[in-house]
């Protein structure tokens, strides 16, 4: 069971403090006033080689790669747009793990480990489905009126961590973490190639 926590730490680091290489920058330059509204969002669908997922990203992604003292390896894409942060990640956890746990017992585990070391608390929590894969659910209010919707999916093996932080009363920005929340589509692992 402890070896589904590694990634969770990353993932905390990552969805609440996005570092600053992942922020876009709206500075004023030569003649533009310092309040002059922000550009709207270019939405794009971003779906990275290997990633076996597509989704609606505002902006430019930043990604990392991170290895694990188990041997998995971690992708975190991150992405901003107005006030709200936008985080992909993904592992590969062992098979033998997920079938001996159960979708469901692996799921818990994740959201109960993540809701467990946020600032605020859970508003609501509950179990959902992406296409046919198994995913829960957990919105929990931070300091500073924001809020935090965090997705975990199992797609075989495959655990994705999805993450928006917004401002809790402002409609544009909850309307844009449901665009990027409802974007999410994983996809199938290509079969294997037949042997010759």
């Amino acid at each position: 069971m402890t070896r589904l926590s590694p990634f969770l730490g990353l993932t905390l680091a990552l969805a609440f403090c996005v570092p600053s290489w992942a922020l876009p920058t709206h500075e004023a330059g030569p003649g533009v006033a310092a309040n002059a509204p922000v550009p709207a969002l270019r939405w794009r669908t971003f779906a990275p080689p290997g990633g076996r997922f597509s989704v609606l990203m505002p902006s430019a992604s930043a990604s990392r790669t991170f290895a694990f003292k188990d041997g998995n390896i971690g992708h975190v894409f991150i992405s901003a747009g107005s006030d709200n942060r936008y985080v992909v990640q993904y592992r590969d956890e062992s098979r033998t793990l997920i079938h001996d746990l159960g979708s469901d017992e692996v799921l818990t585990l994740e959201q109960d480990g993540y809701l467990r070391r946020r600032p605020g608390s859970a508003l609501r929590r509950h179990h959902m489905t992406i296409g046919a894969y198994p995913c829960e659910e957990a919105v929990v209010a931070l300091p500073r009126h924001r809020q935090e919707t965090h997705r975990v999916c199992l797609a075989a093996n495959r655990i994705y961590d999805i993450t928006v932080v917004s401002p809790a009363s402002d409609p544009e920005a909850q309307a844009d973490a449901d665009k990027f929340l409802n974007s999410f589509t994983p996809t199938p692992a290509a079969p294997p190639k037949p042997a010759r």
